[in-house]
């Protein structure tokens, strides 16, 4: 039983845990009130940052969103009044630092049943 341990561990990393989720970045992006923040740099318009209107997502989709208090706009050629709030925002849902102590208690539990067991096997065989 455990020596499938380690390998279903190293499985469940690779399988669960993208790099892109674990290493990505936070963005800037312009917030409508439709809901939608658009993040792809458009120049400046009016003194302000302006925003393709295509890529945008859902305000619902992204995670630890934050208002930055500054206006923005979103396809200002086409558009001027089209204005929102600039946010920073992560597609990543948590950050691995929130993980720290789930992976501690994984390893811990891990190292003590293949210590209690080497210790046992070493007894039954002296």
């Amino acid at each position: 039983m455990s020596r499938c341990l380690l390998p279903l561990l190293i499985v469940m990393a690779i399988v669960f845990c993208n790099p892109t989720k674990i290493f990505g970045q936070d963005q800037t992006g312009c917030l409508l009130n439709n809901g939608n923040i658009h993040y792809v740099e458009d120049g400046v318009s009016g003194g302000k940052v302006n925003y393709k209107l295509s890529p945008s997502i859902s305000s619902a989709d992204v995670f630890c969103m934050e208002t930055q208090g500054v206006n923005c706009r979103v396809n200002a050629k086409n558009n001027p009044a089209n204005q929102g709030s600039l946010v920073i925002f992560s597609f990543v849902q948590c950050p691995i630092d929130n993980y720290v102590l789930l992976l501690i208690s994984v390893v811990g539990a891990f190292a003590f049943f293949k210590i209690r067991n080497q210790a046992r096997n070493s007894l039954v065989f002296s």
